[in-house]
């Protein structure tokens, strides 16, 4: 922000220099103090409840996880952890609040927090769609990916090239998903996974917001509110479908367990009919044998 202070009919002429690793993507605007501060404070309001639901939804499933011990609930919460990382570090607000002295950790935690979204992303898929019982070379392919995207986030700040780290963690991060999201779609057409459905919609979405929010950053689309915060919007879907899909599995599984539990008792009660039956069996012949 920079203050400019005119006095009436003065004409005077700025000059700007930028220089960036990143994508260069420059809206200027001139707003008088009473419009800005409005601006700031609705802005403000909102990111701080898109965070808040992040937040919410991370303590909910981690209190849920200490409970089921569920793994795909701890990976849907470190998900969410980065998530919630790199949008502050987009949005500047980790910038000003958690690390405001150090600049080269402001550009080099944005490919780390992407390379760790994306490991977290693939392990959550293969626990919470249960991919080994499916395919155990899958399952295996899905396990690299995971490993390689970790390896690549925790090389970022040895490299120290933003524009190197970025742009390879964009790519090796988007092909993973991709990947990850084929196979839900064929386990979801095919095999009728519910949780496939459930990470297939969930992730569509978000990647819908996303693809606004790169189209801006990118200068093909215009600067507008939706595209601004396209990618918050498919979060917030995005986080909210995958807790009711965690949560969907769980009353699956209660209601397998059930059914198991009816059909044990039912054996069971077979079993008691059949043994009184023959002890009756029993006592009649023991008294045919007797009067005989």
């Amino acid at each position: 922000m920079f203050p400019l202070v005119l006095e009436p009919s003065e004409k005077k002429t700025y000059y700007m220099r930028y220089e960036t690793t990143g994508s260069m993507n420059i809206l200027l605007r001139i707003l008088t103090p009473e419009v800005f501060e409005k601006s700031k404070n609705n802005e403000t309001i909102f990111l701080w409840l898109f965070y808040g639901m992040l937040i919410i939804m991370i303590l909910y499933n981690f209190f849920i996880y200490l409970t089921v011990r569920d793994t795909s609930y701890i990976y849907y919460v470190l998900y969410v952890l980065f998530y919630l990382l790199i949008s502050m570090s987009l949005n500047g607000i980790a910038t000003q609040y958690f690390w405001p002295d150090l600049t080269w950790w402001s550009n080099i935690c944005r490919p780390l927090f992407l390379g760790l979204i994306a490991f977290s992303a693939i392990q959550f898929a293969r626990f919470f769609i249960q991919v080994k019982a499916y395919s155990k070379h899958f399952d295996r392919v899905l396990l690299i990916l995971a490993v390689i995207n970790s390896a690549g986030a925790l090389l970022t700040p040895i490299v120290d090239n933003y524009r190197i780290m970025i742009f390879s963690t964009i790519v090796f991060a988007g092909f993973s998903i991709v990947i990850a999201t084929s196979f839900s779609y064929y386990l979801s057409l095919i095999k009728k996974s519910r949780q496939s459905s459930f990470f297939i919609v969930a992730f569509t979405i978000f990647f819908a917001g996303t693809l606004l929010y790169f189209g801006k950053s990118l200068g093909i689309l215009a600067d507008t509110f939706v595209t601004n915060y396209g990618m918050h919007f498919g979060a917030t879907i995005q986080v909210t479908l995958l807790s009711l899909g965690l949560g969907d599995r769980i009353n699956q599984m209660r209601k397998s367990l059930l059914a198991v539990n009816l059909d044990l008792e039912d054996k069971k009660s077979r079993l008691e009919d059949l043994n009184k039956n023959l002890e009756q069996k029993v006592e009649e012949r023991t008294e045919e044998l007797q009067t005989a």
